[in-house]
């Protein structure tokens, strides 16, 4: 059924995890179908973001997205 799709969800802290489960398991989602990322454009709160959200990805089985832009170009648009 999800067999060309991808589903990223972005996560601000540990309790939005709640929402995203009950997602997941309302619609059946396979867990390697789903991706991972913190909510940031401020590199320092993204790093202390990373450092809970990655033990939920291995714990939950999710895959973990960076948000490579932030900390290539920090806060700007259009790069």
């Amino acid at each position: 059924m999800y067999r060309n799709s991808i589903f990223k969800f972005v996560l601000i802290e540990e309790r939005d995890l709640n929402e995203i489960l009950e997602i997941v398991n309302r619609f059946d989602i396979p867990k390697e179908k789903v991706y991972l990322m913190p909510e940031g454009t401020d590199i320092e709160k993204l790093r202390e973001r990373v450092k809970w959200l990655v033990d939920v990805c291995k714990q939950c089985k999710f895959n973990f997205s960076p948000r490579l832009q932030v900390d290539i170009w920090g806060n700007q648009r259009g790069v």
